[in-house]
């Protein structure tokens, strides 16, 4: 991969995450930090990523050592442990796994849901990953990813200082959602984590403080800690950076930046495996045979789509957050033509997944949901056949969805929310543009956006011209000419903007610029 020499290659990475796509995932954060990983390795660099085991074990994994130790809890009883690491090569990459070896560490490390007792899984992390430090060499650059990796990257930074040499500590937030506690959880009695006098990365040069007076001033919240404590505070978009720096004020925007998630959805894969499957790579001819088989093989399903020739489809958790009481709602103000299929996944909020349910069934014929795990390539050719995507999102700190969809030839329609709409090139203003972004609830807008661009890509792709005079958006109807190749220029925008390249560059830079910050720390 070309590299702009106008950034440093560091020569070695230490990624601190609960999550990897492929070995534990529960959300968009394991496959943003695969993506990441992956990009620095074809890059050159040497890659570790240290996680938890959550209970799984990959054969022929390498020893990497076994620490006994106690922690003192706030009732000042003694506490062992007893913690084990593997290592294991995927994809050039090596993962550092973190397991218990007696009763009490396992239940907690190995405990199989990701974030179920994350506390206390975070504590043994952290301890594993110090013990695990103390016979290697520094890095050049210590990544975190979201509040659960945050102590174990305060940790190293506290272990390094002791040695004598510095290292760049770079701190993602996905998403804000940490608990906050008091020092004792946090220090060496329980976490691991000492307090030390040292020079704080904050405005101009910094200021002097010991960590546990820089913890309690931000009332022991993990996220604000992180804000504060690292060298370079980042985000996935830059509108949800700006939120965060809203939040922490405290934060000088000069120590904060950005980096894009990025896909590697391949059109050419999907067009295979469809001629392959379906015997078919026409559009609107793969629609029904990929609903169908949906239909067939999904966990559970509520609807039908019988009354639907043209589709827009949504993929994503069943949460409040995604919007998709708002989607279906909007099913009023679509052509009757249109119909809506949310490809969704369980997050537990049965009461939520129960009023879509009610919403969907006043609609019948119009609107399908599944609830479960779909297999990738078919999800992938139901997102190729569809008319359009859309991520009516209330909050959404990026949108992988909403690339990976584009990544297709699928347009987008999607709420203009910080960080989501910057996967939106809006057709309004660009005639090369890929979807249309949307006001927040705007039910209204949302039926005729997604109704009009249906409309638009099923005429650009059948060549008929009945589908014109159903077009309700009149900016669209009057730029047919100009917006009929919507699906090369949503797949071009993808390519030119969220690929591994574009992934790699945006950590480099952030790198780059984490470095000279942590050089005040020693000046």
């Amino acid at each position: 991969m070309v590299v702009e020499m106008s950034y440093l290659l560091p020569r070695d990475v230490w990624i601190l995450s609960f999550e990897y796509e492929g070995f534990a995932k529960a959300g968009g954060l394991g496959a943003a930090v695969a993506r990441h990983a992956r990009a620095l390795v074809s890059a050159g660099v040497k890659v570790m990523v240290l996680i938890p085991s959550h209970g799984l074990h990959v054969a022929d994994s390498a020893h990497e050592g076994s620490w006994n130790g106690h922690r003192i809890g706030v009732d000042g009883k003694t506490y062992p442990y007893h913690i084990g690491a593997e290592s294991f090569t995927m994809d050039g990459v090596k993962l550092i796994v973190f397991r218990g070896l007696d009763r009490w560490t396992s239940q907690f490390l190995d405990e199989k849901e990701i974030y179920r007792e994350a506390a206390e899984k975070m504590a043994l992390f952290t301890r594993g990953v110090l013990e695990w430090t103390r016979n290697k060499q520094p890095p050049d650059i210590v990544h975190s990813h979201d509040w659960t990796a945050v102590l174990a990257a305060a940790a190293l930074k506290t272990h390094f200082h002791f040695a004598g040499v510095t290292v760049p500590w770079v701190h993602t937030v996905h998403l804000v959602s940490s608990p906050s506690f008091p020092w004792h959880y946090a220090s060496e009695k329980w976490c691991g984590l000492h307090s030390i006098y040292h020079k704080v990365p904050t405005h101009g040069n910094g200021y002097w403080s010991w960590t546990s007076d820089v913890w309690d001033s931000v009332g022991g919240n993990i996220d604000a800690f992180a804000a504060v404590e690292s060298d370079l505070l980042t985000s996935v978009s830059r509108g949800y950076l700006d939120q965060l720096l809203a939040r922490w004020p405290f934060v000088p925007s000069e120590k904060t930046g950005y980096i894009y998630n990025s896909t590697d959805w391949s059109l050419h894969d999907v067009v295979d495996y469809a001629a392959k499957q379906f015997g078919t790579v026409d559009r609107s001819k793969l629609r029904p045979l990929a609903i169908q088989t949906v239909k067939n093989h999904a966990e559970a399903v509520v609807g039908t789509l019988e009354k639907s020739k043209l589709l827009a489809v949504a993929h994503g958790r069943l949460v409040w957050q995604k919007g998709y009481d708002v989607l279906i709602q909007s099913v009023d103000y679509m052509d009757s033509s249109v119909g809506v299929l949310i490809m969704g996944l369980s997050a537990g909020d049965f009461g939520h997944e129960s009023y879509l349910k009610t919403l969907a069934e006043q609609r019948p014929g119009r609107v399908m949901i599944t609830r479960g795990a779909i297999s990738p390539m078919l999800m992938k050719s139901v997102l190729y056949s569809a008319n359009v995507a859309v991520m009516p999102s209330r909050y959404e700190p990026f949108g992988i969805a909403s690339v990976e969809a584009q990544a297709l030839g699928t347009p987008v329609v999607a709420t203009n929310v910080p960080g989501l709409a910057e996967t939106i090139k809006d057709i309004y203003f660009y005639d090369d543009g890929s979807g249309k972004l949307i006001g927040y609830e705007e039910t209204l807008y949302l039926g005729m956006a997604v109704s009009s661009l249906a409309m638009l890509t099923e005429a650009a792709d059948t060549g008929k011209k009945e589908y014109l005079d159903k077009i309700s958006l009149e900016f669209i109807r009057n730029r047919f000419n100009a917006l009929k190749r919507i699906r090369h220029n949503v797949v071009k925008w993808v390519d030119e903007n969220f690929r591994e390249r574009n992934t790699l560059q945006m950590l480099l830079k952030c790198y780059d610029k984490a470095r000279s910050i942590a050089l005040k720390r020693i000046n």
